[in-house]
């Protein structure tokens, strides 16, 4: 039997792709945008992410002169782009949340189907079981 976690147990990584379009940041910068992806998806659940700097900044773990470098490169409408909604959003992660979401939903409503299906089949013989067959009268 398959074990299925739920979605944000784990993130699909497509690290030539990430490298690629990260090619050109700097050190600081790559890792503030690999730890505000992976909170978006832990976190947010890819809903967004407030448009706070300090709390962004204490996602990426970097001090007030790093994070006013790397902010610009970061939230540039490339890799997270500010929503109608006031947040910030990151469309491939967005992208990989909704098939991750709908795989394990799949998972889920066979689960449900699966056990609804035992159940029905248990209660129909415990019901043959407790009701005793009519008596015949002489």
């Amino acid at each position: 039997m398959e074990r299925r976690m739920k979605p944000d147990a784990y993130m699909p990584f497509y690290g030539g792709d990430f490298l690629s379009a990260t090619s050109g940041m700097t050190d600081a910068c790559f890792r503030c945008y690999l730890k505000l992806i992976w909170h978006y998806w832990h976190h947010s659940h890819c809903t967004g992410l407030n448009d706070n700097r300090d709390e962004l900044r204490r996602i990426c773990g970097v001090d007030k002169e790093t994070w006013d470098e790397v902010f610009d490169q970061i939230f540039n409408d490339q890799f997270f782009s500010l929503g109608e909604d006031g947040k910030w959003h990151q469309k491939r992660a967005e992208e990989e949340w909704q098939k991750s979401q709908a795989a394990y939903d799949k998972v889920l409503n066979r689960a449900k189907a699966g056990a609804e299906g035992r159940w029905a089949k248990h209660k129909k013989k415990a019901t043959r079981d407790i009701i005793p067959p009519p008596r015949r009268d002489a």
